[in-house]
């Protein structure tokens, strides 16, 4: 157990800091935030997030001077789901208008949850989860619009190449859902909870 004054670290059954003499009045308090060290996993949603936010943002800027950058796809898809709303929106001449008024909105949203994630703020977590949970049910509404629901059940099937080719594509396709359910799964933890203030 860590004081909440000064920091000592101290035995868990204490009543009282023997550095400073402050008591400890709720058991189990939680490391300083100055000398807290981030699990691995959460240090890697916090880099994913980080580089989903770096994308929009590189989006964003291009749409605004005009010069749109054409990610692929799948790369999109996978490390920016929330990208998914674009393809599920019929967006006719409004493209540009359309970029320049969510883009900035989904970097500030990722931008915020490396903000939360990294002070270990319980509304960071939270919106991690929010964000990542939205995520995964634009996904899911992307693939189904685009006939890939499930393995063989949508457009081709078919053995040989071409079934391999499909079975790859619904491998690759899936993967941001996949991602985005460990890191809700993960944020979820009650040990990891505790992290969060």
């Amino acid at each position: 157990m860590f004081c909440h004054k000064c920091g000592q670290q101290n035995e868990d059954d204490s009543k009282f800091c023997p550095n400073c003499g402050s008591p400890f009045s709720q058991p189990n308090k939680s490391i300083p935030k100055s000398g807290a060290k981030k699990p691995e996993v959460l240090m890697c949603i916090i880099f994913y997030s980080s580089f989903s936010a770096l994308i929009v943002l590189i989006m964003a800027i291009a749409f605004l001077f005009d010069k749109p950058i054409d990610f692929p796809a799948i790369f999109l898809i996978i490390f920016v789901p929330l990208w998914t709303l674009f393809r599920l929106i019929p967006l006719g001449d409004s493209v540009r208008e359309f970029n320049l008024m969510f883009l900035p909105i989904f970097g500030i949203l990722y931008i915020g949850i490396v903000y939360g994630l990294w002070n270990l703020s319980q509304w960071g977590r939270k919106l991690a989860i929010a964000v990542y949970g939205i995520s995964i049910l634009m996904v899911i509404a992307f693939f189904w619009r685009a006939g890939f629901p499930f393995p063989g059940g949508g457009r081709g099937g078919g053995g040989g190449a071409e079934g391999f080719l499909l079975y790859l594509f619904f491998i690759i396709l899936w993967s941001p859902i996949a991602i985005c359910a460990v890191i809700i799964f993960y944020l979820s933890r009650q040990e990891v909870k505790r992290l969060f203030r």
